[in-house]
């Protein structure tokens, strides 16, 4: 059934094109990430200035799905999940980000940091509201862009990659603008020359944030698809960047093993799915 205007009578459902949806999602998201490049001096403003940006993206999601395609939201998983996807969505960043900084740990590699109150609450801010970007970016990049793409691709394998690389490409003003405006001070401690630094370390970043940001959107697709409920895949989202960054504000020093193990584990994991995991709609039986 086609969406309804005010006064009762179905509206036609317009054809979904990929390219506006994404202008429209970049337009209203893009400016908080820039912003947060720009203008963040702390952990706390980047958290703000980035959780917004996140947020944006629902806010884009649902002006392109209600009011520019009219498509409607039926699609995005209004349902709890099992248990066993909640355990899924609690423990697999556990596995990502906590044993590694663990073993980090236990081997003298990583300390905590003196005690602090604003890390306190910061942390508590990661922990519980977390899951409230989470669904921001969950309802938009899985909820209502991956069952579209699906549809038009060929393939859900297919879909899931290109959603993935869309996902990274929206995460580049966090991800490379900071290297950029930074160019000199880390050309010079690298010893190379600035243009050197722009025209080939950079590129070379950025192809392995790909790899790494594209490897993690398979996986967070695939837990949107097998549990088929958006609150899952909200918290796993939530717990995933809060384990991550509470990690970060709390612990100092790394070691090449630690650093590079949850790495390993996320580009080992996403091809397992990829290519074993079974690829089915939520809502679909076949």
């Amino acid at each position: 059934m086609n969406p309804t205007s005010e006064t009762g009578v179905a509206r036609p459902v317009r054809r979904f094109r990929l390219w506006l949806y994404l202008l429209i999602v970049f337009a209203v998201s893009w400016p908080f990430l820039i912003l947060s490049a720009l203008l963040a001096r702390s952990v706390a403003e980047s958290y703000a200035w980035n959780v917004t940006g996140m947020i944006m993206v629902t806010v884009g999601t649902f002006i392109a799905g209600r009011w520019v395609f009219r498509d409607g939201f039926r699609t995005a998983g209004w349902r709890w999940g099992s248990v066993r996807a909640w355990v899924l969505a609690l423990g697999l960043p556990l596995l990502i980000w906590a044993v590694p900084a663990g073993l980090d740990t236990l081997r003298g590699n990583r300390t905590l940091v003196p005690f602090a109150w604003d890390k306190v609450w910061l942390a508590l801010a990661f922990v519980f509201f977390n899951p409230i970007p989470g669904f921001g970016e969950e309802f938009g990049w899985r909820g209502y862009l991956l069952p579209r793409q699906w549809r038009g691709s060929g393939g859900p394998r297919r879909a899931v990659l290109a959603n993935s690389v869309i996902w990274w490409a929206w995460h580049l003003p966090l991800t490379l603008l900071p290297s950029i405006l930074n160019a000199p001070a880390i050309a010079a401690s690298q010893n190379i020359a600035t243009e050197v630094f722009l025209l080939i370390a950079l590129p070379i970043q950025a192809l392995a944030g790909l790899v790494t940001a594209a490897c993690a959107g398979i996986i967070f697709c695939y837990v949107w698809v097998r549990s088929g409920s958006i609150a899952v895949a909200s918290v796993f989202h939530g717990a995933y960047d809060a384990v991550r960054d509470t990690l970060a504000l709390w612990l100092v020093g790394s070691s090449i093993v630690g650093g590079l193990l949850p790495i390993l584990i996320i580009i080992v994991i996403a091809p397992l799915l990829l290519w074993r995991g079974q690829w089915v709609l939520p809502g679909n039986k076949d």
